[in-house]
């Protein structure tokens, strides 16, 4: 039986004579959805907001008690995929960013709580309480939240061209990321007015560092060379991909 049932006791009626004194608490979540409220206008503010189905979708959770609802049944089944070793949590955690819930990741470690204390909290109903005080603390704490989710794209900390710096006698160029990354890489083409990148090979010298191996004498005087990194092949492990501002790439051959 799953552990996590978000969706199972939210569906409870208030005033089920079978249920505990836990499940009050769940109601009563529901009834004070002023922070939710609050949470929801600062996440409009950004540019995803609270999206159904996905961060291209244009309706959004404008109601506090129907965002509280998406939020907890997500909360819910990201434990649940945790608990199992799922490896595409960090996936299931990106989606969340992307619809608009910048608070998953707070909740998530916050639900480590819970867990080693099933003595105390035998059902996850009996632990509403603590999730009503953590919605207290993350509305009132929100401006970090906006500022941990600023930070969570990978980007460009320096780029070091060998040789004088010039890619008429450079062999080799190497791109230093803001954090460890997941190893992988793509390319979405040239930038406009520039010729590919002349590179005969690609590979991760470690988790931050990409380097581009240069082709020998491939470099014209007075061109421009370039190269755009795909944000779904430079990806950080969760899975967030380099920033836009730092994958287009350009080079003067002088």
């Amino acid at each position: 039986r799953v552990r996590f049932v978000g969706a199972e006791i939210m569906a409870r009626p208030a005033q089920d004579e079978q249920t505990g004194p836990g499940t009050a608490y769940v109601v009563e979540a529901f009834r004070q959805v002023g922070q939710i409220a609050q949470i929801v206008r600062a996440v409009a503010q950004t540019p995803h907001g609270l999206a159904r189905g996905g961060p291209d979708e244009a309706r959004a959770f404008v109601e506090a008690e129907t965002a509280f609802r998406e939020w907890f049944n997500r909360l819910c089944a990201m434990m649940y995929f945790r608990e199992i070793g799922d490896e595409f949590y960090e996936a299931y955690l990106y989606i969340a960013y992307k619809t608009g819930f910048l608070w998953m990741e707070r909740a998530a470690e916050f639900m480590d709580n819970f867990v080693p204390h099933r003595d105390l909290y035998p059902h996850i109903e009996d632990f509403m309480p603590q999730i009503v005080d953590f919605l207290d603390f993350t509305a009132d704490d929100f401006s970090y939240v906006l500022e941990e989710y600023a930070s969570v794209t990978p980007y460009i900390t320096n780029i070091f061209v060998s040789g004088s710096g010039n890619l008429a006698d450079a062999d080799e160029i190497i791109l230093s990321f803001s954090e460890p990354m997941q190893g992988s890489y793509g390319f979405d083409g040239v930038p406009e007015g520039a010729e590919e990148l002349p590179f005969e090979r690609v590979e991760w010298l470690d988790g931050t560092h990409f380097r581009f191996a240069l082709a020998e004498g491939a470099c014209r005087p007075g061109h421009t060379y370039g190269i755009i990194l795909s944000p779904e092949g430079f990806l950080s492990p969760k899975m967030f991909g380099v920033d836009e501002k730092h994958r287009v790439l350009r080079f003067k051959c002088e």
